[in-house]
């Protein structure tokens, strides 16, 4: 996985929760951009992710081998 993909998916607006899947399985549902940390510039390897206040954990992009955007629901206009 590259920064730049998880970058454009975290940057995105209006904001939308997306998945990252690891390869040993685990998913990583990122809802809100400030869960996740991305370093500046295009030489960094190395994501955060902060599941809850005061827990976090480094996320290597050698392990993330899929980014699945998840849908938006539209808001129905009321008659």
């Amino acid at each position: 996985m590259t920064l730049e993909t998880i970058r454009n998916a975290h940057q995105a607006r209006p904001f939308s929760t997306f998945i990252l899947h690891l390869v040993d399985g685990r998913q990583i549902k990122v809802t809100h951009p400030e869960t996740l940390a991305i370093p500046l510039g295009e030489k960094g390897r190395t994501i955060v992710f902060y599941p809850k206040e005061g827990d976090f954990r480094f996320i290597d992009l050698l392990h993330v081998v899929e980014l699945q955007l998840l849908n938006q629901r539209t808001r129905r206009r009321s008659a």
